[in-house]
């Protein structure tokens, strides 16, 4: 089970690196936006539109490594107070009982947004946007988000029952 949840927990932090290429590429285009316009007055609406989508699509595949850093927010008014065991104990019930729900039903929901963008063909509303199929892509990263956070809840589930065994 342990090499499961250590595989896991490398993949999902594969996928976060694929994030922080996206991050970083977001610099290098946000850079060449400003040296086009204001050195030689052009303007890409397509360059500025790949950068809204790669935003979105970093923000998403890096939902789940925050949470296996445990970086999610949460309030903790009694949490903080909490022993070892009893945070075990929440974060089992809101692993089941909020996030593979909510994970699922994201995904349920989704399919039908993500299957139309793709059955369209789905480009730009903007004259000279981006091109097929640089949205559907994006979009698919709506589904793709929820399946990544279950893949780390399971992970997440099996550490916490780890604590209240110990």
């Amino acid at each position: 089970m342990i090499k499961i949840i250590s595989t896991l927990d490398r993949f999902i932090l594969r996928i976060t690196n694929i994030a922080s290429t996206l991050l970083l590429a977001m610099v290098f285009i946000t850079f060449l936006i400003v040296i086009l316009r204001y050195m030689f007055g052009i303007g890409y609406v397509w360059l500025q539109e790949l950068l809204v989508w790669m935003h979105g699509t970093a923000l998403m595949l890096g939902i789940s490594y925050t949470m296996q850093l445990n970086g999610h927010v949460r309030v903790d008014i009694f949490y903080k107070d909490f022993n070892d065991k009893s945070k075990a104990k929440v974060e089992i019930f809101s692993i089941l009982f909020f996030l593979i729900p909510l994970s699922l039903y994201l995904i349920f929901v989704s399919w039908n947004f993500v299957w139309m963008s793709w059955s369209i063909s789905e480009i730009s509303r903007d004259s000279g946007g981006i091109p097929f199929p640089a949205i559907p892509i994006a979009k698919t990263t709506i589904m793709i988000m929820p399946f990544l956070l279950l893949l780390q809840s399971f992970s997440l589930f099996v550490k916490q029952i780890k604590k209240l065994k110990s």
